[in-house]
């Protein structure tokens, strides 16, 4: 930039604003906002990239950090101040001040004036011949009158934080590739600087962003390097693999920063999508010691975003002693290597989240568009094309809990009725674990009733389907809240003064609807792997006494008829089943997550050690519902 315009783009940022008026006057663009901006809507690479083009493309771009004079007394006090590199003298930088004064070499480095090539100086560095101007203490050396005192100092400058719109608009229009101007080729920089004037800062945002990326690709592609065959990191380049791949272990490194801009931390967030499981380290202030522990989580959800390249992480942090109120995240991770989020409080403090990530991801196993193309009527491809991907987050973005109202029924408020929850990916292993639980409350004499969620998935939908973790706009909600109530009132007619009643409910989604997640006294989470899952749901019924299949014209096509069965339900489960129970299927509250082994049970089997654990939760609580309920009804009034 000219040096007229270089010395207005200092303080900018301090107004808070995209576009600001610096102290000439002049229309400025804050460069610490925009790129904040930028890497908010498009990540932190393509922000990188593009602000070092801009400081490239106005000259902004050198290495010579610009120097500020300061303590100088006496006459030289006019020479306090800040000095940008501008040229050279000699060989050496020229550093010239807003007052018209200028830091050259000449012999030694000197603080004075070089005008008409004679120069004349009050104070310079002894010794002192360096590529740079000395940093420290200077000297009066050469300058004998003595009303210049004391000598100053002189310190590394801030970086400028503004740029001239008028400039930036200009150079924006020079490199515009051939044709980027779309309609109206004839248009100057003079027209956009027009069209952007008094106008919201998102609409100047969005034409900047719109000229950088018309030549963004060549910038942005030296930026992503290739990576190591099979993980992502933030110099990764994605666009040749993605989206036939999706992310199944992703780390993000960063920081989050409130609104204000006066409280910030580091953030890091890990997310394995087989297991699933989410860890959250969050530093709170600067010489907080929070950050070592991962931050207990009241609820958490996972979604996929184009095609698994992206995934979104949901997240609830409850009241604690670090957070005041609960607060709740949401989380974008990139392949492309970026991270970016924002959080929000309950009593309504808001920020953001930005950092980089690192990714490991798995090629897709099955081609939803030829499996679509087939347009086979099958079982498993029906209940495909009904349940498309892009289906399986309408329960979240269409609000359907906004539609569903439940009341806590009084039997449960009263702690009659005890309402316990099962909930996990694999119907066979919920089954086992329910039977357990019911054989307990019958060795103790207690009633109980079990509440499935798989009976209640939409008619259309194939038998084979009922307990498997479907999306929300899969289930008749209202007729399984029905029997919910139904289960509870049946219930509270045989409870009684030291008799606590059972309901389990048991389910792919029993998580899902928050009115009913908070009323579960107790509540159960089978935690399998993906590959434990697809080994439950892919075994085919009485495998052991299947038939032999023979080589008659029959046999093969009743073989390849299961092949191609086998086939649509890997598709089934790779791209609606997996991604609903990592979007709906997630545990919330204080939860007991049995984590079932892979590989080592019968299938839907639940190990006994495991089974143990949860009759043993199931009796204390149950204790302590009967002491509770015994002590309400002694402490009473007649």
């Amino acid at each position: 930039m000219e040096p007229e315009s270089n010395s207005c783009v200092y303080g900018v940022s301090q107004q808070s604003l995209l576009v600001a008026q610096c102290r000439h006057g002049r229309e400025h663009l804050c460069l610490p906002r925009f790129r904040r901006l930028l890497t908010m809507s498009k990540g932190p690479i393509f922000a990188e990239a593009m602000t070092a083009k801009i400081a490239k493309g106005l000259g902004m771009d050198t290495d010579l950090q610009n120097l500020v004079v300061d303590g100088a007394g006496g006459v030289g006090k006019a020479m306090n101040g800040l000095y940008m590199p501008v040229g050279k003298y000699k060989g050496k930088p020229l550093y010239k001040s807003s007052s018209g004064h200028d830091i050259f070499y000449s012999g030694r480095w000197k603080i004075g004036r070089v005008d008409d090539g004679h120069p004349i100086w009050v104070y310079a560095a002894e010794d002192a011949s360096g590529a740079t101007p000395p940093l420290g203490a200077w000297t009066t050396w050469g300058y004998g009158r003595g009303d210049a005192n004391p000598p100053p100092r002189l310190e590394l400058g801030p970086p400028p934080d503004g740029v001239p719109l008028k400039a930036l608009f200009a150079w924006l229009f020079a490199v515009q590739p051939p044709g980027a101007l779309g309609e109206d080729p004839d248009q100057t920089a003079a027209d956009i600087l027009l069209r952007v004037a008094e106008r919201p800062e998102h609409n100047v945002l969005d034409e900047i962003v719109g000229l950088l990326s018309n030549m963004a690709g060549d910038d942005v592609g030296r930026a992503l390097s290739p990576a190591h065959p099979g993980f992502y990191t933030a110099e990764a380049s994605c666009e040749a693999t993605f989206p036939a791949a999706r992310l199944i272990s992703v780390e993000g490194l960063g920081e989050w920063v409130s609104s204000c801009g006066q409280h910030h931390g580091d953030f890091r967030i890990r997310l394995t999508t087989d297991l699933p499981e989410v860890t959250v380290h969050m530093k709170m202030e600067v010489g907080s010691s929070t950050g070592s522990a991962p931050v207990p989580l009241a609820t958490y959800s996972v979604a996929y975003g184009r095609g698994g390249a992206d995934a979104v992480v949901y997240f609830t942090c409850a009241k604690n002693d670090d957070f005041a109120n609960a607060v709740h995240f949401e989380v974008v991770l990139h392949a492309a290597g970026s991270m970016e989020g924002c959080y929000r409080s309950e009593d309504q403090m808001y920020g953001s989240i930005v950092g980089r990530t690192s990714c490991e991801y798995r090629p897709h196993l099955t081609d939803v568009a030829q499996f679509k193309a087939k347009n086979r009527v099958s079982t498993w491809s029906a209940a495909f094309v009904e349940l498309s991907p892009e289906k399986v987050l309408d329960g979240r973005r269409a609000g359907l809990t906004s539609a569903l109202e439940w009341c806590v029924p009084q039997a449960v408020a009263d702690g009659k009725v005890l309402l316990v929850a099962v909930g996990g990916a694999v119907p066979a292993a919920r089954a086992s674990l329910v039977s357990r639980l019911l054989m307990e409350l019958g060795d103790r004499e207690t009633r109980g009733r079990w509440v499935s969620q798989g009976g209640h998935a939409m008619e259309h939908l194939p038998v084979e389907m009922q307990g498997m973790p479907l999306p929300p706009s899969s289930v008749l909600w209202n007729e399984f809240l029905r029997e919910i109530d139904l289960a509870i009132a049946e219930m509270a007619r045989w409870a009684g003064k030291r008799r606590v009643a059972v309901v389990i409910v048991e389910g792919a989604l029993v998580y899902w609807l928050p009115a009913v997640a908070a009323a579960f006294k107790l509540r159960f989470f089978l935690r399998a792997s993906r590959s434990e899952v697809w080994r439950n749901l892919s075994a085919p019924p009485s495998a052991a006494k299947a038939p032999p299949v023979g080589q008659g014209p029959n046999d093969v096509a009743d073989a390849g008829a299961r092949q191609a069965q086998a086939d649509e339900l890997a598709a089934l489960f790779e791209h609606i089943l997996w991604p609903s129970h990592l979007a709906f299927g997630q545990p919330c509250g204080e939860t007991q997550v049995l984590k079932v082994r892979d590989g080592r049970q019968p299938m839907g089997g639940v190990a006994h050690d495991l089974q143990e654990q949860a009759v043993a939760v199931l009796n204390e609580q149950l204790t302590s519902a009967i002491e509770a309920l015994s002590g309400s009804r002694s402490g009473r009034q007649p």
